[in-house]
Formats: C-alpha cells, sequence, structure tokens
C-alpha cells in the first residue's frame, strides 16, 4: 500500500508559481490579514462567498505559518493529502471485501486515477483496451470447436470490454485539481475524513454486529483450515471505532459541503454488510443524521442563507447535468452522445470508429449488467455510493476535485466488478461441462468408460 504512494509524492507539485493563483494569493492574504485560526470557526471561510470550511481552512493555516511563502512546501502538503487518502482508500476496501489483497489493489487504482495515470505510463491501457478482444476471439473460438454458439458466453465477452474499462473508469483529470491546485485540498482533506469516517463504521459494524447464519455448505465451498477467516461467535462492541467514525464525519463536513452525504453513504455502507450477513444495526446511523442536523444549525448561524455571487455564477442546469449523473450509474450513456454528433455531422462517419466505437462501449455497458443478473447488487450499490456522493457537485459548473471522494469509492465498485465477473470469463471461454453418465451400481469401478 504505502509502495502505491511513492508516485503520488515523486508527482507532487513543484512550481514556483502555485501561490500565484488569483484564489490562492487571495486566501493567504487573507489568512495573514485576520491571523486569527480559531475566526474561521464563527466566520465565512477565507474567501468569502458563503462556504463553512474551519478544518481545510486550519490546513491551509499550518502551511503559512509553517513556511510562508514556499509554493513547493504547499505542493508537497497537497501530495501528502492525497497519499492519506489513498491510505485511507486502501483501509476502507479492506474492511469492506474483508481482504488485504482488496486494499492492496484499491492503494494502487486510487494512486493511479489521482496521478491521471502518468506515472504509470499506457501499457495497462493497451492491456485494459485489447484483453477484451482476446476474450470475445476465444470464446468464438470455442464456439466453432463446439459447433454450438452459446449466447450467454458471447455476452459475458462482450461485457468484459466494460469491465476491463472500468480500470480507467475516472475520466476527469483529478491530479489537476487535488495536486496541482493549492484550494483543492479542501475537497482531498474531506474525503480524507469521510473515507476514514466509512471504514471505521464498517470495522464498527463488523466487531459488534451479529451474523446470520450461514448457507448450508456445499461441495464447491473452500474447506476451513487454520489460516481461514473463521467467525468465533463472540461479539466485542468496537465503540472506540464508531466513535471515530463520528468524529471523522464532523470533520468532514467542517472540511468541504460534498460531506453533507455522509449519511446517505452510511446508510448504504448498512445496505452492503447486510447482503454480506453482517446484522446491521441501522439504529446506531441515526447519530450521523444529527451530526448532519447540528452541522447545518452551526452554519446557518454563521454563513448568510442566500447564495453569493461566486455560488450563483456556478449553479448550471440543463442535460449537462443529468449527462454527468448518468455517467457514473450509465457511462455509456455519454457514449451513446457521442454516436449521435457523428451521425448529424456527417453520414460518412458511420463507417468509422467515431461511431462504432461509442455503440461498442453501449453494447459492453449493458451486456455486462445483464451478465451480471445473479450478483449485480454487489457491484451496483458501490456504484450507486459513489453517485450519491458526488449528487450535490452535480449542479455546479465542474471542477476535478469533486470527483475525488466518488473516485475513492469507485475503487471497491472496480474490485467487486472484477471479482464477480471473472468467473463468468472463465466460464465463457472454457468448453462446455460433459455430464458424467449415469453408474450402473453403487461399487467402486462401476461407472462406464467414455
Amino acid at each position: 500500500m504505502l509502495l502505491a504512494c511513492v508516485p503520488v509524492v515523486l508527482r507532487r507539485a513543484t512550481s514556483l508559481e502555485l501561490l500565484k493563483d488569483s484564489d490562492t494569493n487571495f486566501l493567504i492574504f487573507k489568512l495573514n490579514e485576520y491571523n486569527n485560526p480559531l475566526r474561521w470557526f464563527t466566520h465565512d471561510w477565507p474567501l468569502e462567498n458563503h462556504f463553512y470550511r474551519p478544518i481545510s481552512t486550519l490546513v491551509f493555516e499550518a502551511d503559512n505559518r509553517l513556511h510562508p511563502g514556499n509554493s513547493q512546501a504547499f505542493g508537497l502538503t497537497n501530495a501528502l493529502i492525497c497519499v492519506a487518502c489513498i491510505l485511507a482508500t486502501a483501509w476502507f476496501a479492506t474492511e469492506v471485501k474483508r481482504s488485504l489483497l482488496a486494499g492492496v489493489v484499491a492503494a494502487w487504482l486510487a494512486s493511479m486515477w489521482t496521478l491521471g495515470g502518468w506515472f504509470f505510463g499506457t501499457w495497462w491501457q493497451i492491456l485494459a483496451n485489447y484483453i477484451p478482444f482476446l476474450i470475445l476471439f476465444l470464446t468464438v473460438v470455442r464456439g466453432v470447436q463446439e459447433r454450438r454458439v452459446r449466447w450467454t458466453s458471447i455476452v459475458t465477452a462482450l461485457g468484459s470490454f466494460f469491465v476491463f474499462a472500468s480500470l480507467s473508469n475516472v475520466g476527469t483529470n483529478l491530479s489537476a485539481h487535488t495536486m496541482y491546485w493549492i484550494p483543492g485540498r479542501t475537497a482531498t482533506v474531506m474525503t480524507l475524513f469521510a473515507m476514514v469516517s466509512m471504514a471505521a463504521y464498517v470495522r464498527f459494524e463488523r466487531l459488534g454486529a451479529s451474523q446470520s447464519a450461514a448457507p448450508p455448505p456445499t461441495s464447491l465451498d473452500e474447506p476451513a483450515t487454520r489460516t481461514s477467516t473463521q467467525n468465533s461467535g463472540t461479539s466485542r462492541t468496537g465503540w472506540g471505532w464508531f466513535a471515530l467514525s463520528c468524529v471523522s464525519c464532523v470533520l468532514a463536513l467542517g472540511s468541504y459541503e460534498q460531506a453533507v452525504m455522509m449519511p446517505f453513504v452510511i446508510f448504504l455502507l448498512g445496505v452492503i454488510l447486510r447482503t454480506q450477513r453482517t446484522q446491521t444495526r441501522f439504529a446506531f446511523q441515526l447519530a450521523f443524521w444529527m451530526i448532519l442536523l447540528g452541522y447545518i444549525l452551526i452554519r446557518l448561524q454563521f454563513i448568510p442563507l442566500g447564495p453569493s455571487k461566486y455560488q450563483a455564477q456556478q449553479f448550471r442546469s440543463g442535460p449537462g447535468l443529468w449527462l454527468d449523473l448518468f455517467n457514473y450509474l450509465f457511462p455509456s450513456l455519454m457514449d451513446l452522445r457521442t454516436s449521435w454528433t457523428a451521425i448529424t455531422t456527417g453520414f460518412i462517419l458511420i463507417i468509422s470508429g467515431t461511431f462504432w466505437g461509442p455503440m461498442f462501449a453501449f453494447v459492453g455497458n449493458v451486456s455486462a449488467w445483464v451478465s451480471l443478473r445473479k450478483s449485480w447488487i454487489i457491484c451496483a450499490l458501490p456504484l450507486v455510493m459513489a453517485t450519491l456522493a458526488y449528487l450535490p457537485m452535480s449542479f455546479l459548473s465542474q471542477f476535478g476535485h469533486y470527483h475525488y471522494w466518488p473516485a475513492m469509492i469507485l475503487t471497491t465498485f472496480v474490485i467487486g466488478l472484477f471479482e464477480s465477473y471473472w468467473p463468468l470469463i472463465v466460464s465463457a471461454v472454457s468448453p462446455r461441462v460433459v455430464q458424467a453418465p449415469q453408474r450402473s451400481d453403487r461399487a467402486p469401478g462401476s461407472l462406464p468408460r467414455l
């Protein structure tokens, strides 16, 4: 996990122009003018555009006091916050999937998305683009050999295009507004506390909630060994983890407004745990709703109710808003828009990849969900959770840091998607199961020769 953070530190912002950005320059000016860190708990934040962000503002205060005017130090702080987010995401994935390997994969995914894939080159994109073609080819070859087209296998192979494309699911350049833009740390600080709160909550439920009865064992279940995970049947309360979750939720709300979705996300986490036989104690989630109510009341005390001039400029409506939302739930809808543009631009483009590429992506997206008919809920819940995390920011003109918290949640979606889809791919390219003939007798050696 720590190794995945090394590229983020290496690619940190080092430009001497970092502090000359208009927002950053004015923010630092206000910090120096008031010279009172406690002020931000009872007033608007330094840019004075009706935002209540005392916690993330303290991070600016710390940088400004420790190394004033040092843009490289500010850039290093931005990178270290992203590193902390990556580690928190790894912890969250480990808790949700109950697998250390899932945490390692989540860390590398989060690191790759944070950097826009630059550090990792293009080799992984080539694999993600061409492996599905190999799967489709092997599926067709298998059908030819068996002289029978298995349409379920073909659909599964087509769905693999969406599955592998999910490795680069975050199309927004996150690094531009998280690592290389100083004010973007408002969102990354919030993401850090939000991911810690979510991971600690899952830990709390894992330790204290009871487990529903396991289904009867089958011949395909792995045997229990000394190294396998077993439920001891004892229940520990884990109140410390619940306190950490609540405190982190408070800090997230005090960092950035996007955290108002925390109670909704926590509720979906409880539903995910229910699918894993953990009897989620939803009554405890009332604490997060009370925290949100308290935040709203405090905000009303110190921040004007009406929108500022900046906020009025940033609000948006229209099809772009809904397309961005559906880009989380159903990414190929954006691709269909590209195909439609190709048709209206010129009929000749129908024979080009400009038309067929997006259409192929749409077919892959639909095919993946059709193939996941037995386990779609496992993949859909983290996807809905990421969409909810992005929801309040969809009504504003877009910046990359709006997608950072949803992106960290999407790492769990990608892991679950591959976990559920890989057996389907293996089945699609494998020969059909041959039914063993009936025994003429129960005695050993009575099975007829084929």
